[in-house]
């Protein structure tokens, strides 16, 4: 049993000197042959977990190659996505910014400003003036006798009618302009824009004829804000023709005011302007409201002038009590019937 326990030793020696000089021992074939395998095994485990490393590492090298162009192409097909989404939604905001930039230009285009008819009407009489919102200084190179040829009143009339109104008879000389064809705005009143009050590429101001003035020039035309106040004047403030018939055939022009209250007239007469004009009307300027009223179309100026003031001097609208359309047609009324020598008596 000892010798047998041993044998295995003994061939392994054996098999091992037979190895070194090259001899083959039948009898030890099977242990020859379990070593070989042993040996065998030791070669293909280090065999196979090369080749398995080779053979691996090309699968993910593959794996690799094969799967970077897919996240590549993914990115790729993605990023043109986003982009694309970016490049659609670009536009529509741009499209829609766009599309809201107009309205305000257009606006621009019109008068973008609030205009005040008020302001408006003291524009519309001496727009330099420092209550009519001006800078007090008259256009570069126009001489003070000459204001006239800058004025709005001095060819489209207090009524904005020009020879249509209460000017019909107006005629021209050295130092005013005469109403001209065109100067009558009614058809305008309700529509007026801020071209139409700058009138851009008209003529200079000291171009002294009957056309209308560039505005819009640097060195004496109308701010933003008066343009703006000029438009508001011609489409909503009031004109005695919203309260009188004007018979322009007659001479001096014929005004028939429509629903007037002289009993009104007259109080409204007392309180707001009998302090300046007196009770009886004999007092304005040297001469009496009578006489000044008799000259041709002066309904049309003092309607103005009761309802926005003077742009000089003591006539403030402020002063005068805020008087409505109707309240300075009562007063009209009022002086047209009683003061002496108020022409025509209608």
């Amino acid at each position: 049993m000892v010798l047998g326990a041993r044998r295995p030793t003994n061939k392994l020696c054996m098999w091992v000197l037979g190895a070194a000089f090259g001899l083959v021992f039948g009898g030890c074939s099977d242990d020859i042959t379990y070593y070989a395998a042993a040996d065998a095994t030791v070669d293909s485990t280090y065999t196979f977990p090369d080749t398995s490393v080779d053979t691996v590492a090309p699968s993910p090298d593959s794996s690799v190659d094969t799967t970077a162009p897919t996240p590549d192409s993914g990115v790729d097909a993605a990023a043109p996505t986003p982009d694309s989404g970016v490049d659609a939604a670009a536009p529509s905001p741009d499209t829609s910014v766009d599309a809201v930039a107009p309205s305000p230009d257009a606006s621009v285009d019109g008068p973008q400003l609030t205009g005040n008819e008020y302001i408006g009407g003291l524009i519309w009489n001496k727009y330099w003036e420092i209550r009519a919102t001006g800078n007090g200084i008259l256009p570069t190179g126009l001489a003070a006798t000459d204001v006239d040829f800058i004025r709005c009143k001095a060819c489209h009339g207090w009524d904005a009618l020009g020879a249509s109104g209460g000017y019909v008879r107006r005629t021209s000389n050295a130092t005013r302009p005469a109403p001209s064809v065109g100067s009558d705005l009614s058809a305008k009143l309700a529509t007026a824009t801020t071209a139409d009050v700058l009138n851009a590429g008209g003529r200079a101001f000291t171009t002294l004829d009957d056309t209308h003035p560039d505005y819009s020039l640097s060195g004496g035309g109308l701010s933003a804000q008066q343009t703006a106040d000029v438009v508001a004047f011609l489409n909503s403030g009031p004109k005695v023709q919203d309260i009188a018939s004007l018979d322009t055939a007659q001479n001096p022009v014929a005004y028939t005011f429509t629903g007037a209250d002289t009993t009104a007239g007259q109080t409204l007469y007392g309180t707001n302007c009998a302090t300046c004009h007196g009770a009886d009307g004999q007092t304005v300027g040297g001469s009496i409201l009578g006489t000044y009223f008799s000259s041709d179309g002066k309904y049309s100026e003092g309607f103005h002038k009761l309802i926005y003031g003077d742009a000089t001097g003591a006539m403030t609208r402020t002063a005068q009590g805020n008087l409505t359309a109707e309240q300075a047609r009562d007063i009209l009324a009022y002086i047209q019937a009683n003061i002496p020598g108020t022409f025509p008596q209608n």
